[in-house]
């Protein structure tokens, strides 16, 4: 069985050199060298980051965490002594604001498929042999690229719960169960990976107060892990919920495992994470995450739950500018633009 372990992406979203923590250098474009242009079949053991991230709204994110939270919840230990919840009062986002949340919603889950009355969607996780065949399809040659083609970026904002802002740092995750999608086999596990991770969640507030955090994509990060440089590119992130009490996202990735030493490319796959934030008692941020493993060709080949603990090391900071791009201007850009001009600034 492959070890597993996490990651994110964003420091790479939501990275980069922990990443998101340094946000003016978060994000940045992926060069044809950095992206492995060959599919290969792991022959090490396949490790299963769990992003960090967003986008548009999604469906199935909460069905398919939801039982294995509800299975985390009936198997936790109670404490003999309640411990009271101690957090800022979360911001209400204006009327107008969910309506426009649900809009948008309304018009991405208006652009897929019909499903036929009585079907069971066996799995949410989306197809990723189109990202594995663009990306295996790059050249490999040297491209001269313009400050305006570096720049070239899509913008997506969406708002935090209050208490998330700010930048969060965790040591480790813990795997706690894996299914082999070629098998069907599932298996309990404890096994604690370390891995540590600094991310910055909000960038900039709105007129009332609000937070807001903007993906700029595509995007990639740098990290290490077993004694391996490991790049992940971030090629499509998604908020699937966002409310005052939780945040659920979708990432979507390409993870290239090198040798330090000369940058040989030993692995390379797929993977997508749906990431389940919520503020624990203690005041720290848990995330609970399920997260699917393909190949570079895009063939699934296996699930695995994890949790991870952040502990908050700084409190919200406004960020002025990331790759270039004023981001007040942006998001009053976005906020004008999808019926919140009140929330503008």
């Amino acid at each position: 069985m492959r070890n597993f372990l996490l990651t994110t992406t964003l420091a790479a979203t939501l990275g980069l050199s922990l990443s998101v923590a340094c946000a003016d250098d978060g994000f940045s474009m992926v060069s044809p060298e950095t992206a492995a242009t060959r599919a290969t079949t792991p022959s090490t053991p396949m490790k299963l980051f769990a992003g960090v991230s967003h986008s548009e709204a999604l469906p199935h994110a909460l069905e398919a965490l939801k039982p294995h939270l509800e299975k985390r919840n009936i198997e936790k230990p109670k404490s003999e002594t309640p411990v009271v919840a101690i957090m800022p009062p979360p911001a209400k986002p204006p009327d107008k604001l969910e309506a426009a949340q649900a809009s948008l919603a309304s018009a991405v889950a208006a652009t897929k498929p019909p499903v036929l009355a009585g079907q069971v969607l066996a799995q949410p996780y989306l197809p990723a042999f189109g990202v594995a065949h663009e990306t295996s399809n790059r050249s490999t040659a040297p491209v001269l690229q313009t400050q305006a083609q570096v720049q070239h970026y899509t913008t997506q904002w969406f708002m935090l719960p209050s208490w998330m802002a700010g930048l969060w740092l965790k040591t480790g995750d813990m795997t706690t169960q894996v299914t082999d999608l070629r098998t069907g086999h599932t298996s309990n596990v404890n096994e604690w990976t370390e891995n540590r991770l600094q991310v910055v969640y909000g960038h900039q507030r709105d007129a009332r107060g609000n937070y807001w955090h903007v993906n700029l994509l595509p995007a990639e990060r740098d990290g290490n892990s077993a004694g391996k440089l490991v790049r992940f590119v971030i090629v499509s992130q998604a908020c699937e919920q966002s409310t005052p009490q939780q945040l659920m996202t979708r990432t979507h990735y390409l993870v290239s495992e090198s040798t330090p030493w000369n940058h040989q490319i030993v692995d390379t796959y797929q993977q997508e994470s749906l990431n389940h934030f919520a503020l624990l008692s203690n005041g720290t941020m848990n995330n609970s995450s399920s997260n699917r493993v393909f190949t570079y060709q895009g063939a699934p080949v296996r699930d695995g739950y994890l949790e991870s603990n952040y502990a908050k090391i700084a409190q919200f900071s406004p960020v002025v500018t990331m790759n270039g791009i004023d981001l007040r201007a942006s998001l009053n850009d976005f906020l004008r633009s999808h019926g919140m001009a009140n929330l503008a600034q």
